[in-house]
């Protein structure tokens, strides 16, 4: 809808802003109405934030995956994962990270071609490292998932 939305206004860009200019103190008043309206849903949208960050808290594996699909949408490169296969991979490599071999810290997704330099963001460009060894591998090529 928005997208719907935002093209027709590049379409009728011109009496769009005329309306506007012409109705602005409508269109302000009506604003200030129901927003004076719907204050308590201030209230609600503190406890779907609430409940949101509760969620993302259980769910960090998911959350990881879908940052790492909104990178690559940004950057055009395509590919997408999923939690479940990123759970698989782990299971792969016994939780350890492939560069250090470090079993008792949390893995962090890193992709073995960059997003920066056109890599996907596929299970089959994703090895998992240890933060430490993210960090210091970088935005750089590094496949370690076979040595």
């Amino acid at each position: 809808m928005r997208e719907y939305q935002r093209k027709y206004y590049e379409r009728n860009k011109e009496k769009a802003q005329a309306y506007y200019a012409k109705n602005k103190d409508k269109i302000s008043a009506r604003s200030r109405e129901y927003y004076s309206k719907h204050r308590e849903n201030a209230e609600h949208k503190e406890e779907v934030s609430r409940r949101g960050k509760e969620y993302y808290q259980k769910h960090k594996e998911k959350r990881a995956a879908w940052r790492s699909a909104y990178r690559a949408r940004k950057s055009h490169n395509g590919g997408n994962y999923t939690a479940t296969e990123w759970e698989e991979l782990l299971m792969r490599y016994d939780y350890t990270c492939l560069r250090c071999g470090r079993d008792d810290v949390k893995m962090t997704v890193d992709h073995v071609i960059p997003l920066d330099q056109g890599g996907t963001n596929s299970i089959g460009n994703i090895q998992c490292l240890c933060f430490s060894c993210n960090s210091a591998k970088g935005a750089k090529y590094a496949d370690y998932r076979y040595l």
